[in-house]
């Protein structure tokens, strides 16, 4: 599956949408993602959108997915970002994408993640998994937040 961003600039409330193709080649219509997988369109992927928008929030903010779910976050900044979740992930399931365990072992990071890629993480075990996005610091650290920091969740049913 491919994923491209198209931008809309309306200000600071700007939209960065997300247009998904599939393995077929047919293009599904532009929209932002939505909070929850059951509402995504089948064979679409739950994605976090790490923007522009003036927001330190990502898009979704908190995203619901079921135990065993595939989740990207995709770089729509024009900068490299790292995630790093703030709590502890026992495992993930499925081979992790630009993630590796954290350095004390209770969770997981991501490497540097540039403008129009992404990095996928399998959720194995329900609860709510907090975690951080930003531009600064090291990678897999704890960098300082800045105005560059984006915060979000993802919650596994």
């Amino acid at each position: 599956m491919t994923h491209r961003r198209l931008h809309t600039r309306a200000g600071l409330g700007a939209a960065l949408a997300v247009l998904v193709v599939t393995s077929a080649g047919c293009a599904s219509r532009p929209e932002t993602y939505p909070g929850h997988e059951s509402d995504l369109q089948p064979g679409a992927r739950p994605m976090i959108v790490i923007g522009e928008t003036g927001s330190a929030r990502t898009d979704p903010a908190e995203l619901t997915v079921r135990s065993g779910t595939d989740v990207a976050w995709f770089n729509a900044s024009d900068a490299e970002v790292f995630v790093r979740f703030e709590g502890p992930i026992a495992r993930a399931c499925g081979t992790p994408v630009n993630f590796k365990r954290s350095s004390d072992g209770t969770s997981y990071v991501s490497g540097f993640i540039p403008p129009d890629s992404e990095a996928r993480l399998c959720f194995s075990t329900p609860g709510r998994y907090a975690f951080v996005v930003s531009s600064t610091g090291t990678e897999g650290t704890n960098g300082a937040a800045g105005e560059d920091t984006k915060y979000g969740a993802v919650v596994v049913e």
